[in-house]
């Protein structure tokens, strides 16, 4: 699996900057650790996301749905396995060198085969993309 992963890495993979934070006190902003940052390859997915607005998520009046809805993204990191270091953990930050955008991660999660994803949370102000 890991030539699959690795052939995925080759096609849609690019060159990202993982920084390691260190957690100062609790409830207080992470410290990023630059010394020990590595460049790796990582698969970037942004996929489209539709969200409900509304305290009960589905009120009906006339038979009609009458939450709004909003479009939103869903930035995520892939990582294969043994491309990094040490393991990735929550709050690190990935930046993407193509562009510069800094991201967080939320939480790590493994896909049991060759991968391991990383929902974000972007930092700062979104660049606009057209």
């Amino acid at each position: 699996m890991q030539e699959a992963a690795s052939a995925v890495d080759d096609s849609m993979g690019e060159r990202v900057e993982v920084m390691p934070v260190r957690a100062t006190r609790p409830n207080f902003p992470t410290e990023p650790l630059p010394a020990n940052a590595v460049t790796v390859t990582a698969v970037f997915t942004n996929p489209a996301k539709d969200v409900l607005l509304g305290e009960s998520h589905g009120r009906m009046h006339g038979g009609m749905q009458v939450s709004p809805i909003i479009s939103t993204n869903q930035p995520t990191f892939a990582f294969r396995y043994g491309v990094l270091p040490w393991p990735i953990r929550q709050g690190y930050r990935v930046k993407r060198l193509c562009d510069g955008s800094t991201y967080e991660v939320k939480d790590v999660r493994d896909d049991s085969v060759s991968r391991i994803k990383c929902p974000v949370v972007q930092l700062g102000r979104a660049k606009e993309s057209f």
